[in-house]
């Protein structure tokens, strides 16, 4: 991942922040709103309530101030009111209960007039609803003003309850939020780290590849360019016939052919390779390989065949070519007299499957590496030049020891990540 992923990071850490605040800040005024609604909706009703029982004490337009006063005392006790009042058209208090109160409390107010005689007029002495009473009163005319002090204790209490969970469910999700970036920060440090480091291992393992070519292809040219060197001393000197010559001119151009196909499968070792694939199928190949190992076979005696169903594979033909020629060659030469080989076609998958003397114990873990090889006058690059093309293909080449003897060596062509 390259590091030009930790701005984007911060940006989409601090929307996230933004949006789980804002989140929480709405969660919080809508429920601040809905307490807010049922107080006002609590108090409405009170009021109503006291509203009802003052119509009650206030009959026929006449009240009587001590149980007016009672009235709105026994519905503030009911209700848990602070302060119930009822002020004339003047704003004069004619009854009230409880004290009124300057902080920490709601006021709720609506207009008041109660129901009058008929007939207008103040009625006086006998036969009204009071009876004959000193202290009955007519209710003043205009509309009077009926209030309500309500204690916003339980209201304040519930929204102090939802703003310190607003900050504290905000800061949790921030928390959660901030700590998850830094888990993912450090863990993509980590994979780069890992990534990084193997990386390294490859690029050591390539440098520790390459020196084992470089020694193994030294060796190999050293042993061809002494036995040049031994001939053209011989012919430099004086006597030499042409038969002896043309002997060693023959034996010299052998050692340099067979020097330049070191040379041509250490390039073919050391450097990447650049694939051409096509649709390949793979019976058809095989055959064409096999009638060329046909004297190698036949020779001995032994037999081949192909079993499973055609397969298709996409793959540079002449690398795939080269690929199998590599492991039947090998496979014909670790057979003895009478011996077979069979190739099996799956899906996906190639077996090459003989019975000769098999793998010996002590090359079994460096059987692909360069100059690994324990056949007589084996130079240990065709296994390691058909993993190389496996490897450019993305496939794996692996091998299992058979029961009592021999071997498979198997490709696996479908693609690893």
């Amino acid at each position: 991942m390259r590091r030009g992923w930790l701005p984007g990071l911060l940006i989409v850490l601090g929307l996230l922040l933004a949006a789980a605040w804002v989140w929480q800040w709405a969660e919080f005024r809508a429920g601040a709103d809905e307490h807010r609604t049922e107080h006002n909706r609590l108090g409405n009703t009170i009021l109503a309530a006291a509203e009802g029982a003052a119509i009650r004490a206030c009959r026929g337009g006449r009240y009587e101030p001590k149980e007016l006063t009672i009235t709105l005392a026994e519905v503030r006790e009911q209700v848990g009111a602070d302060w119930i009042a009822l002020l004339d058209p003047q704003g004069a208090t004619l009854a009230e209960a409880g004290t009124q109160q300057e902080d920490g409390v709601a006021l709720f107010r609506k207009s008041f007039e109660p129901p009058r005689r008929r007939g207008g007029g103040p009625g006086r002495g006998r036969g009204g609803p009071f009876g004959a009473s000193e202290t009955v009163r007519e209710f003043p005319a205009g509309q009077s003003d009926l209030r309500l002090q309500l204690s916003r204790m339980e209201l304040d209490e519930k929204l102090d309850a939802g703003f310190h969970r607003f900050l504290l469910t905000g800061f949790s999700l921030s928390a959660a939020l901030i700590l998850f970036a830094v888990l993912l920060t450090l863990t993509v440090r980590s994979v780069n780290l890992r990534a990084h480091l193997e990386a390294s291992r490859e690029q050591v393992s390539a440098l520790e590849y390459l020196g084992r070519l470089g020694a193994g292809l030294a060796h190999e040219t050293r042993n061809p360019l002494g036995v040049v060197r031994g001939y053209a001393e011989r012919l430099s000197r004086d006597g030499a016939d042409q038969e002896q010559v043309h002997k060693a001119s023959r034996i010299m151009l052998d050692e340099v052919d067979r020097t330049l196909a070191r040379l041509d499968e250490f390039m073919l070792l050391s450097r990447p390779s650049t694939l051409s694939r096509t649709r390949i199928p793979v019976r058809a190949l095989v055959e064409e390989l096999m009638e060329l190992l046909g004297p190698d076979l036949d020779a001995k005696g032994a037999t081949f065949n192909i079993v499973g169903a055609d397969s298709h594979v996409d793959a540079d033909r002449e690398q795939m070519r080269r690929l199998l020629l590599n492991l039947l060659l090998n496979a014909t030469q670790a057979i003895d007299s009478g011996g077979s080989i069979e190739i099996e076609l799956r899906e996906h998958e190639i077996r090459i499957r003989d019975d000769g003397c098999g793998v010996p114990s002590e090359i079994r873990e460096s059987l692909f590496e360069p100059y690994v090889s324990k056949r007589p006058g084996g130079t240990g690059l065709g296994l390691a030049i058909a993993r190389q093309i496996a490897m450019a293909h993305h496939w794996r080449l692996r091998y299992e020891p058979n029961s009592p003897r021999g071997t498979t060596v198997i490709i696996e062509t479908s693609e690893r990540a």
